[in-house]
């Protein structure tokens, strides 16, 4: 078995499929917390501090868990482990409209419900 490292410089921006596919793992992520943060509101639970907290520091760290993300998708399919390096990130803005979409649509038909309810 070959123990040498092996490094490569990969594109980091939405160019690169790689990176499409990790980005899009991570929303995913965040839509689900999204979602729950906002289903939370719409009922005044007591958690929904705790989860928007959650989602921001989900939101926070998105460029450092794609980075993880995709050096996994580079490692895993090659069965051999390597260093990854992306030059160039994806655009920040995307988790966030992925989880103020999602935490919108979580809030509303909850909140609607429960107003339809205590009428």
């Amino acid at each position: 078995m070959d123990l040498s490292l092996m490094a490569i410089d990969v594109d980091g921006t939405l160019h690169n499929p790689i990176v499409v596919a990790s980005l899009a793992t991570w929303c995913g992520i965040i839509a689900f917390v999204a979602a729950a943060s906002g289903m939370a509101a719409g009922r005044k639970s007591h958690y929904a501090r705790n989860r928007f907290i959650l989602l921001a520091g989900l939101v926070l760290i998105e460029p450092f868990a794609v980075r993880i993300i995709g050096t996994i998708m580079y490692i895993v399919p090659a069965h051999q482990f390597f260093s990854v390096g992306f030059w160039g990130t994806p655009p920040f803005w995307v988790p966030v409209v992925v989880a103020v979409f999602c935490a919108a649509l979580g809030y509303v038909p909850t909140r609607l419900r429960s107003r339809t309810l205590a009428t």
